[in-house]
């Protein structure tokens, strides 16, 4: 770790490393690693719901309160989407965001479209659909 040290000083840049825990939640390898940076942020991944949890820092307290986000649209249009906890609990018990759950409730049945004697609908006649 000291020759990426190094080089994030001299060249004065940050240096992003993606690393995975094993299966009992630590950090996989050296110790080394986490011993080195100045920040640990979790990513949880429990289907559309990401968590980012702070594990390690040295520049703000410590007792960071998670932060949640889905990923929203289809790819090559897809983004990122912060959401609250309550929202993130809403998107675990259901699979969805609670704004998508009401689009999805069956809207009030609708008055049938007028039509003429053959059958062809009057508004499409007259130009309105």
């Amino acid at each position: 770790m000291a020759p990426l040290n190094r080089l994030a000083w001299q060249y004065n840049v940050a240096i992003v490393l993606v690393h995975h825990f094993n299966k009992s939640g630590q950090v996989a390898g050296s110790a080394g690693i986490v011993e080195a940076a100045r920040h640990v942020i979790e990513v949880k991944v429990k289907g559309r719901l990401r968590q980012l949890t702070v594990r390690k820092t040295n520049l703000i307290d410590h007792n960071v309160t998670p932060v949640y986000y889905v990923i929203t649209g289809d790819s090559p249009f897809s983004h990122i989407e912060w959401i609250t906890r309550e929202q993130a609990e809403c998107v675990l018990r259901t699979g969805q965001l609670p704004q998508q759950q009401q689009e999805q409730q069956p809207q009030k049945e609708q008055q049938p479209e007028p039509t003429d004697r053959s059958g062809q609908s009057v508004l499409r006649c007259l130009g309105f659909r």
